[in-house]
């Protein structure tokens, strides 16, 4: 197997070493692991389609709030989730990438505004 060397901070390298120990894998696991795993959630999200979901958050709010402001809204949950997402991974949790699934947060309230 090819070989790929980086340099690293020491306490950079003692966290990546107890997260191994408490995942129970090699550390050189867990870097290759983090590596070659794809960018998920947030980090695929492209400009255009981040403009598009700020637009339908716009349509589904039916001007209750100014565009500004679910923008702002948008990108607060959107980096909210992202920070979840991160911290999650660097727990070791397998569940990342599924972080806020299941809420039905957006069924309740789309069941009260249909009302």
């Amino acid at each position: 197997m090819p070989e790929i060397k980086f340099h690293i901070a020491e306490q950079d390298l003692a966290r990546l070493t107890a997260e191994a120990a408490a995942a129970g894998i090699p550390r050189a696991q867990l870097i290759r692991d983090r590596a070659l795993a794809p960018a998920a959630g947030v980090a695929r999200l492209r400009t255009m389609d981040y403009h598009s979901l700020v637009a339908d958050a716009a349509r589904f709010m039916r001007g209750d709030l100014n565009r500004q402001h679910v923008e702002t809204l948008v990108a607060y949950v959107l980096t909210q989730l992202d920070k979840r997402q991160r911290e999650a991974a660097a727990r070791g949790n397998a569940s990342a990438r599924h972080v806020g699934a299941g809420t039905g947060l957006r069924t309740r309230h789309c069941r009260q505004r249909n009302r």
